[in-house]
């Protein structure tokens, strides 16, 4: 199972009069991909220190059986690059600090390549023992998996998640239902929209 995170900043290729009334919160990420849009984080930063922006997908992974899931390895691949999106950003106003296993990519190499990670729940760049591969997932245990992407760019992309219980092995695709996952870095000239409460778009 793979989600974009709620407080996400999305960059929609449309006008904000385009847009229509703002979605339930619960349903935003849906909402914004739906219409187009790709993760971006203007907020952002890697906690690699890189200063790049980017988004967050939140990848779960469950057992099965009477054997543990060995994870062999987590790899992201480029399907498209371009330049940043041009359109309109919208984003939930989040706060809090995020506290979790993670994962973060830097998309601009070739392939894309893990720059910084924790294999316990830390809070996001908080100094820990980095995730290493491969690991088990017992039948029992559900796995998460915060995945922090970065880019000065537009890029497609999905991951692949190789996996094996001594019996059985194979190779999952992490992508947005069959289509990839895009993240853009945000331009200076994308105005920024969260709701405003009322059913209409408040400007930033």
């Amino acid at each position: 199972m793979v989600s974009p995170d709620q407080c996400s900043t999305f960059v929609i290729p449309s006008a904000a009069r385009e847009l229509g009334p703002p979605p339930d919160p619960a349903d935003f990420p849906d909402w914004a991909i739906k219409h187009g849009g790709s993760q971006a984080d203007p907020l952002g930063g890697g906690a690699s220190g890189d200063g790049v922006v980017g988004g967050e997908v939140l990848i779960t992974v469950t057992g099965y059986g009477d054997r543990p899931v060995t994870i062999q390895s987590l790899d992201f691949v480029a399907d498209k690059r371009a330049g940043p999106l041009e359109g309109t950003a919208v984003g939930l106003e989040c706060g809090g600090p995020t506290v979790a296993r993670y994962a973060e990519i830097n998309l601009d190499t070739t392939p894309p390549s893990i720059v910084d990670s924790s294999a316990v729940p830390v809070e996001v760049g908080e100094s820990t023992t980095p995730l290493r591969f491969p690991y088990n997932v017992s039948s029992k245990d559900t796995e998460t998996l915060l995945l922090r992407v970065h880019t000065e760019e537009y890029v497609e992309w999905h991951a692949e998640l190789s996996w094996q219980n001594g019996k059985d092995k194979g190779k999952l695709v992490i992508d947005n239902d069959g289509q990839p996952i895009r993240t853009t870095k945000p331009r200076e000239d994308n105005p920024f929209y969260t709701p405003a409460g009322d059913g209409t778009w408040l400007t930033g």
